[in-house]
């Protein structure tokens, strides 16, 4: 998935990370070279906790990851879009959003650029 979100070009400029062992775990092999912040909040997310941290950051900064897990992140992407997407295990939701700050975009209507979803492993029977 990593790899993809840089084929993407949507490669972070900044992470921020569930401490949590499976959501440190998934940090890891996603292979991304950006600064990241690890904080208990992001396991169970939600607009608030979005607007907490993402909020904090310098209007410099582009591209942000979030990583965690769901119950949570469906209702997120919800909030922040207005359309309602199925997130399961190691999906990644690419959000755009606009403002002269991260709060301003917080405060307004993100777009859904693409969900990415791991390939089925191929069967060794085909």
């Amino acid at each position: 998935m990593g790899l993809r979100i840089t084929q993407l070009g949507w490669e972070p400029d900044v992470a921020l990370c569930s401490d949590a062992v499976r959501a440190t775990e998934t940090w890891e092999r996603l292979g991304l070279d950006a600064p990241v912040t690890f904080h208990r909040a992001p396991y169970h997310v939600g607009l608030p906790v979005l607007r907490q941290h993402l909020g904090q950051l310098d209007p410099e900064i582009g591209t942000a990851l979030v990583v965690g897990h769901n119950p949570g992140w469906e209702q997120a992407v919800e909030q922040l879009t207005g359309t309602w997407h199925r997130l399961t295990t190691c999906n990644v939701a690419l959000l755009e959003g606009r403002g002269t700050s991260w709060v301003e975009a917080l405060d307004g209507r993100w777009t859904v650029e693409d969900i990415l979803r791991p390939r089925p492993p191929r069967s060794s029977y085909s």
